[in-house]
Order: structure tokens, then sequence, then C-alpha cells
């Protein structure tokens, strides 16, 4: 038996992502599931992926690239490391906040933005 996808009548109506276009979508009270061979919730589908069967393999095709380099760029990330925030700038900006500094935020924050360019 393959994956199929199954109807749940839906009173949840929450946004959900779509595993097939990955785009976000509001649940209705109709909601598409995509089940494995054993039964098992794989995740949830919006109605234009769920109905499209012409279009399940590219679809797909297209998220795993997604996620292929989705990882590839984590496993980058996690060898060379990442710097953590400046804590004395999350004071500042806390305090600015607390203040409502809208001018002085405006400020520090354009200057961040040079700087990292």
């Amino acid at each position: 038996m393959k994956p199929k996808i199954t109807l749940l009548a839906n009173n949840a109506f929450v946004k959900e992502r779509c595993v097939m276009c990955g785009e976000y979508f509001e649940a209705g009270e109709i909601l598409p599931e995509l089940r494995d061979e054993d039964n098992e919730l794989i995740d949830y589908l919006c109605d234009t992926c769920a109905y499209e069967p012409q279009n399940y393999a590219s679809k797909l095709m297209e998220q795993a690239q997604c996620f292929e380099n989705s990882a590839a760029l984590l496993r980058r990330l996690a060898q060379i490391g990442v710097q953590p925030p400046d804590s004395d700038r999350k004071l500042e900006l806390e305090s600015l906040i607390l203040t409502r500094d809208a001018r002085r935020i405006d400020k520090l924050n354009s200057e961040r933005t040079r700087e990292t360019r």
C-alpha cells in the first residue's frame, strides 16, 4: 500500500504549511492529510495540492530540493559557527524600547545596518 491522502473533518481553523508546496494555508472544514504506508500522519496539504494528482511528484521533488538546500546551509553554519548577539546592544535596545525613543532606535538600527554591509 502506498502513501495516500485522506480527508479530515476539521474544527481547528489554524494556519498550516502544505507538505507539497511549502505554502501556508488556512485549514478549512475539510483538511487533506498525507499518510504513510502504515497510515501514520506525515503532514497536511492545501486544497490546491491535494486535488491536483498530476503535480504530486514535481511538487514533492521541489520541496525535497528546498529541504536539501536548507540542510546544506544549516550544516555549513554548524561547521563555521555563528556569532551570538551583542549583549550590550540588547541592553541598549531594551532601554530604548522601554523609553519608546523611536528616533534613537531608528538611528541605532541604521548604524547597525551600515556595519553589516
